[in-house]
């Protein structure tokens, strides 16, 4: 019926990013992680709550082969997206996802430095698109 929740946030998945989630061509990231994100949007908007959802962090500021190199080893046949693939995959959810009225769309790790592994953020970094996505938040919602 009603919220309470004014904002929500929907950060991008690792979705076609290595072999685990699966590995996409365009058509999938239109009819998996863009229609998933799409839904859950407009099921947010029907409550009047804002969304924002990030972008994806920026190719160079991860490295996905160093992230196969470590899971390889564990995992056999493990494999990552290629540089082509990733950028493939950012434009086409990041298009689409501007395509959708009313939300915001936020670029909150575009100076990551990942951990070691190559994919996930360090405590710096984390902290830093805390406070960006904060800020949007607030900024948005003062007046509403």
């Amino acid at each position: 019926g009603s919220t309470h929740l004014k904002a929500a946030v929907v950060f991008h998945f690792n979705d076609c990013l290595h072999s685990l989630a699966g590995l996409c061509d365009e058509r999938a990231v239109l009819d998996n992680t863009v229609a998933n994100v799409r839904e859950a949007v407009q099921y947010l908007q029907d409550h009047g709550v804002k969304v924002f959802v990030t972008k994806l962090i920026p190719y160079e500021n991860l490295d996905l082969p160093l992230l196969e190199s470590h899971y390889s080893q564990v995992i056999p046949g493990f494999k990552v997206a290629t540089r082509q693939k990733y950028d493939l995959y950012k434009q086409t959810y990041e298009a689409e996802l501007a395509r959708i009225p009313g939300i915001v769309l936020l670029d909150v790790y575009q100076d990551m430095v990942h951990i070691g592994d190559g994919l996930h953020a360090d405590h710096l970094s984390k902290l830093r698109a805390s406070k960006r996505l904060h800020a949007a938040i607030e900024t948005h919602l003062i007046g509403e």
